[in-house]
């Protein structure tokens, strides 16, 4: 069996058992809820009614008909499913750009002899590079997008966002592999074909990272002057804090572009990746403190929060014992590999429990 054809049947079953999971649980609060609603079928499809299921949160509450008919439309007519349709595909995206990485890299390895490269970031050399590049920029586009449940959780997935596109477009060194001799390292990837040895990815750097950083730029300008009343009214505590630190990165990382290209090109995709991995984890225990505050979450999906939290700590200082005490040049590999999976359960746990809502209860704020 080709690894093509096992990848599409993984693919399917993975695909399948995702959306009877979601299915189960819409249909679970589906069930409670008209329990204990007996009149329930009113609520939920009179979008004039007062009612609002419980923990929909206020943003489902829209602007109220007229009694003439005049006014604006309910919210309920279109722009609550809408809303709640664009979050779910949101959430779900982030699941799919994991799961199409990682079917990319499993064609490219069963296609080389199953000769792994040292890292993720290495397969950016080979013939995942358009698919390696497209997954990022589409997973920053996502977290950008995504409007978290606090200010503080908003901001991680905003920062993590730029940063994603900077590991994009600024990649690791060329992979090297031992010569027959055993001792000497020769440029190239491994097993299998990729992008030409004389491909010199530094020329692009410079034309990619500036369309990212201008990009940066029209994004705080436009979050100014669309801000609804005075900026920075809503930013809590602990957001202004991951803002600040997060802008001083930012800039220092544009600093090194602008001022140390060669440094730059030699450690920005590293210390990007570092940066988006940080505020990602930072991100999934900020949804584990506010899940627990919220009344309205129940106790396993806190656990659940906690438990991929504490699988992305155990992750890193896995990989930095490794490194200081094995020989092996996977371990970099494997800690990738863990980081996004456990990514991916963090969106299909936030999937599965804000089915039903664009976002937890704002009283949790």
């Amino acid at each position: 069996m080709t690894p093509v054809v096992v990848c599409v049947v993984v693919v399917c079953l993975l695909s399948y058992l995702f959306v009877t999971l979601v299915h189960y649980r819409s249909e679970l609060l589906r069930t409670e809820f008209f329990q204990s609603h007996p009149s329930g079928a009113g609520v939920e499809f009179n979008h004039q009614s007062s009612q609002k299921p419980a923990g929909w949160g206020t943003c489902m509450n829209g602007p109220e008909v007229g009694e003439d008919g005049g006014g604006p439309p309910p919210a309920g007519a279109f722009g609550d499913s809408n809303v709640l349709s664009t979050y779910r595909s949101l959430r779900i995206g982030m699941v799919i750009l994991v799961l199409m990485l990682f079917v990319s890299i499993f064609i490219q390895a069963g296609s080389s002899g199953w000769c792994l490269q040292s890292s993720i970031s290495a397969y950016y050399f080979t013939d995942v590079h358009a698919v390696f590049i497209a997954v990022l920029c589409a997973a920053g586009a996502l977290l950008i997008v995504y409007k978290g449940s606090t200010d503080t959780e908003n901001v991680l997935y905003d920062f993590a966002g730029i940063w994603a596109f900077v590991v994009a477009m600024v990649p690791t060194g060329w992979p090297t592999n031992l010569e027959p001799d055993g001792v000497q390292r020769a440029r190239g990837v491994c097993g299998g074909p990729g992008l030409p040895l004389v491909y010199n990815a530094g020329q692009a750097i410079g034309n990619n990272v500036s369309v990212v950083f201008v990009g940066v730029l029209l994004v705080l300008l436009m979050s100014v002057l669309l801000a609804p009343g005075r900026y920075g009214s809503t930013w809590t505590f602990l957001g202004t804090i991951a803002r600040v630190v997060g802008g001083v990165f930012t800039v220092a990382l544009a600093a090194q572009f602008v001022f140390a290209s060669s440094w730059f090109e030699r450690h920005g995709h590293d210390w990007a990746a570092a940066a988006m991995f940080g505020y990602i984890i930072l991100a999934v225990w900020v949804n584990a403190f506010h899940a627990k505050v919220d009344p309205g979450t129940s106790s396993r999906y806190v656990a659940a929060y906690r438990a991929v939290g504490v699988a992305m700590l155990v992750t890193l200082i896995a990989v930095f014992v490794l490194s200081v005490t094995v020989r092996w040049t996977l371990y970099v590999l494997v800690a990738e590999f863990a980081l996004l999976i456990e990514f991916a359960l963090f969106w299909v746990v936030q999937t599965v429990e804000l089915w039903n809502m664009p976002y937890r209860n704002p009283s949790s704020r």
